[in-house]
């Protein structure tokens, strides 16, 4: 509706127009319409086969929602390889949300092994960008059974300026360090024994 009465449908069928064409843009556009039934019925294998198209052209947007739709199965046979790949080609470009799906990837193994230090590094690079899921799993994994980062816990505890406790907020950042580091001591006390 910007300069011309809004429509719809036509909007839609140019769009559509656009993609066609090979437009990267337009094709990522309709996949987000597919996939969130924004004006359209909803329809994951649509989305899932704009996605693909603008991704084949490079498009960051459409490989990260690509992967998020393999690695949920919908509108694609679910394949954790597929998303991680996806993820991998997309992370490390400004998207934030990317660089947290390959930092989670590696966390849980989707698609991967288990690589601790390429979870923390990724989810702690989403995490300095604001990325709240990140923040919260940089915390949780810092701070539960990881006795590995004990060093860690501890840079992050005397770096509040880049402690994912303070980047989440004052209140929470106290309640994380109030817990975290108690914890930190124990453990190492139960190492010992």
């Amino acid at each position: 509706g910007i300069g011309v009465e809004r429509d719809d449908a036509k909007g839609l069928d140019w769009l559509t127009v656009a993609a066609i064409q090979g437009l990267d843009l337009a094709q990522y556009n309709l996949g987000v319409a597919y996939r969130d039934g924004s004006r359209l019925v909803k329809s994951d294998l649509e989305a899932a086969k704009w996605f693909k198209r603008a991704s084949d052209q490079g498009l960051i947007q459409a490989k990260l929602n690509l992967g998020n739709l393999y690695l949920n199965g919908a509108g694609v046979e679910q394949d954790d390889e597929k998303a991680f790949q996806l993820f991998k080609d997309s992370a490390g470009q400004g998207m934030v949300e990317a660089d947290a799906n390959l930092g989670l990837a590696y966390l849980y193994g989707w698609g991967v092994g288990r690589n601790k230090w390429q979870a923390i590094h990724w989810l702690r690079k989403a995490s300095d960008q604001g990325d709240l899921q990140a923040q919260v799993e940089v915390s949780r994994y810092l701070f539960l059974d990881y006795e590995w980062l004990d060093d860690w816990i501890l840079f992050w505890i005397a770096d509040p300026g880049r402690s994912v406790a303070f980047n989440i907020g004052d209140k929470i950042g106290k309640s994380l360090i109030f817990i975290g580091l108690p914890y930190f001591f124990y453990r190492r006390i139960q190492k010992g024994k």
